[in-house]
């Protein structure tokens, strides 16, 4: 057995043991051998004891302890977590950002945020449910498995959907719905005023407004001879009512409209045409095979 007892040197290599000493021996060694090491002066405790390593603990821990109860926060290099007894909780990165990690093919969620009977409130998923869902109102889902990439639920009768605050001085779209290009489709401007891009179809002869792709459009009519927009009945093809369609005689014939079977068209004494070039009419429907023209017209 080894000679060495415990406490009797420190630190004591393992090269000093002899041949025939025990694991129990060499652990022993490395022991500083004092059993109310809580009580005794840290500085006399060699940091690299079993004891030692205690004591660093319990140092450090009480300085997070006293941190916490005396200022409410906790921080280091990297960040700062608040904890006030009223109001918001919160990390504040001090660099980079707070960046949760999962596990590999974790199924549990990624965060919760949740109430104090624990329910969950706004669930971050590691799922295909996912990604993110606040307490069932709305979802932002980035799957190309769902067909929705965001959804918003009013469950009352009382709450608003979406709530967009301009700047002070606003003088941008409010909000833009854009195209895989980036092209604005339709926005909301500075002033809550809903607008949307037309787009162009051009056309050079007679047409039948038989489908969709008129639908919401500026038609530019450009030909030099008579061109005739005629609106069919229902029971040939059906617009959705409140379909509207602009036309802009771009070209120096004339631009008729008409009616097909039981359709119809209302106008301003019964003006059919639109009256010079470069004028503009819009032609909307209103009600089944009912539809109104108004805009720069005359009667041809």
């Amino acid at each position: 057995m080894s000679p060495y007892q415990i406490g009797s040197s420190y630190p004591t290599l393992s090269a000093e043991l002899d041949d025939d000493a025990s694991i129990e021996d060499s652990f022993f060694l490395y022991h500083y051998g004092v059993d109310d090491w809580d009580e005794q002066n840290p500085s006399t405790i060699p940091l690299n004891s079993i004891e030692g390593r205690l004591v660093s603990f319990d140092q450090r821990l009480s300085s997070i302890e006293s941190e916490i109860s005396s200022s409410g926060s906790l921080s280091s290099s990297l960040y700062l977590i608040k904890l006030p007894q009223q109001g918001d909780n919160s990390i504040i990165p001090t660099q980079g950002t707070v960046l949760p990690l999962s596990v590999s093919a974790t199924s549990a969620n990624f965060q919760e945020w949740q109430n104090s009977g624990l329910s969950p409130r706004a669930i971050i998923f590691a799922n295909s449910n996912g990604p993110m869902s606040i307490s069932g109102y709305a979802s932002i889902v980035a799957s190309a498995s769902s067909s929705i990439a965001q959804n918003i639920r009013v469950s009352e009768s009382t709450h608003k959907g979406v709530v967009v605050k301009s700047a002070e001085l606003q003088n941008s779209n409010l909000q833009e719905w854009q195209d895989s290009q980036g092209l604005i489709k339709s926005y909301v401007d500075s002033n809550g005023s809903i607008g949307q891009s037309k787009t162009l179809v051009n056309i050079t002869s007679s047409t039948t407004l038989n489908n969709l792709s008129f639908r919401n459009k500026l038609i530019l009519v450009n030909s030099s001879s008579t061109v005739t927009i005629t609106i069919p009945e229902d029971s040939s093809f059906s617009n959705p009512i409140g379909t509207k369609i602009e036309f802009l005689r771009y070209g120096s014939g004339e631009v008729l409209f008409d009616s097909q079977g039981a359709a119809s068209i209302s106008s301003e004494s019964n003006k059919n045409s639109i009256a010079e070039r470069y004028s503009a009419a819009t032609i909307i429907k209103v009600n089944n095979n009912l539809w109104n023209l108004y805009g720069g017209l005359k009667t041809l």
